[in-house]
């Protein structure tokens, strides 16, 4: 009597480890899932997609990112890197879950032009890391980069005769002027709220400072003999753009503009190429023409008030300008008599970026996460390439086969 109560209850635990082990239909059962990857290195703009590789029929899979500012992953599984980070993706089947662990490249987003000296022309080119994107005919001029996605802006020439403004977006090409306007985009900002860009439009006599907001021009700026407009910012609900204006005996003046109101920053020839402003304070380098010499002297205005990097011997220019935690740096060119040196500057102290042998550079400064990036051009003198320096070491070299490389810009993010 004892062995059948034994038995039956053996029976019924047996049982009850098949219901355990089995779905409501009968079907098999897993004690995990299986992504597709268990870990990803992605850069900045990249797509990819993971799946659960062991569903069952009527499984639904709920997907998250740790962190969407880095990879955002929607309901299907695809993922689109946003910024440098890194964050994990979870699936998760009922009761189950599988992660894969996403790292997101620093991305060191470069912009510029191959320049065929034969043909006179250029084509626009960006770099993402070790990605080269050719973007078309022409000139590309700056780089955006937000919310995962690259913008790039220059112009695009077709017939010889014209030119138009353009944005690329993750390498496709946009209109922003209009075929027939001989015009350009020099600048870009993009920001949660809009997208800006800064160009140069040619009007009936003179040029004209252009300012797109979202492709709707905002801004038409005059001056007495044209303007040609270098650099952008946005802080805020403020648009600043620095650039050189003509006056009525045709002397170029450096000016800023804060939202369409110009600053003259000289009374004599002087040109403004980059502006940066930091808690209020406005920066703008350029140059500033010694009449005795007749050379340029780099300049760097701090609210309007001039400070001289070099003195009037050779000719010296300032390209770009950023402020990092208070200090200021820019980069530009020093002449030294036998070559041009790619010059960087902190709070006035100089360090030169090469030594002379050939002539270089600094045309764009990034800091990001305490490293100072700088692209820049070096002249061999046979030919142009790119070069990148990363706190004052070169890590790259852009070359064409034949052709000059010019780069114009950077960013790190």
């Amino acid at each position: 009597m004892k062995e059948k109560k034994c038995l039956k209850l053996v029976v019924v635990l047996v049982q009850i480890f098949l219901i355990a082990c089995s779905n409501d239909d009968g079907g098999p059962v897993r004690s995990e899932i299986v992504l597709n990857h268990q870990s990803l290195e992605l850069e900045i703009s990249d797509r990819d997609q993971l799946e659960v590789v062991n569903l069952l029929e009527g499984d639904a899979v709920e997907w998250s990112s740790e962190d969407e500012s880095v990879v955002f992953v929607d309901v299907d599984g695809n993922l689109w890197a946003k910024e440098s980070g890194s964050a994990s993706i979870t699936a998760r089947v009922g009761e189950l879950s599988a992660t894969c662990s996403v790292t997101v490249n620093v991305g060191v987003f470069v912009t510029g032009y191959e320049y065929d000296n034969n043909t006179y022309t250029g084509m626009a080119k960006s770099w993402h890391n070790d990605r080269v994107v050719d973007l078309g005919q022409d000139f590309a001029n700056a780089v955006s980069v937000f919310d995962g996605s690259v913008h790039v802006v220059g112009s695009m020439g077709t017939d010889g005769f014209t030119s138009t403004a353009k944005e690329w977006i993750d390498g496709e090409a946009f209109d922003i002027s209009g075929f027939g306007t001989y015009a350009t985009a020099v600048d870009i900002v993009v920001n949660e709220t809009k997208t800006y860009v800064l160009g140069q439009v040619e009007g009936s006599m003179y040029s004209h400072i252009a300012i797109w907001e979202d492709g709707v021009i905002t801004e038409d700026i005059e001056g007495p003999r044209g303007v040609s407009p270098r650099g952008l910012h946005v802080q805020g609900n403020d648009v600043f753009v620095t650039g050189t204006e003509y006056n009525d005996n045709y002397v170029g003046i450096a000016t800023y503009w804060k939202n369409g109101v110009a600053v003259p920053l000289s009374d004599k020839y002087s040109n403004a190429y980059a502006i940066y402003v930091d808690n209020g304070v406005v920066y703008v380098g350029g140059n500033e023409w010694d009449s005795e010499t007749r050379n340029s002297v780099a300049t760097l205005w701090v609210n309007g008030e001039p400070t001289y990097l070099t003195n009037a011997l050779y000719d010296a220019n300032i390209h770009d300008v950023t402020v990092v935690d208070g200090d200021w740096y820019a980069v530009g060119t020093v002449n030294n008599g036998s070559a041009r040196i790619a010059m960087m500057w902190r709070n006035g102290f100089s360090t030169d970026l090469s030594d002379g042998s050939v002539n270089t550079r600094a045309v764009a400064i990034q800091e990001f996460q305490g490293d100072i990036y700088v692209a820049g051009i070096v002249d061999d003198g046979t030919k142009k390439s790119g070069v990148i320096w990363k706190n004052g070491t070169v890590i790259r070299t852009m070359e064409a086969a034949v052709n000059d490389i010019i780069l114009t810009d950077i960013l790190v993010k």
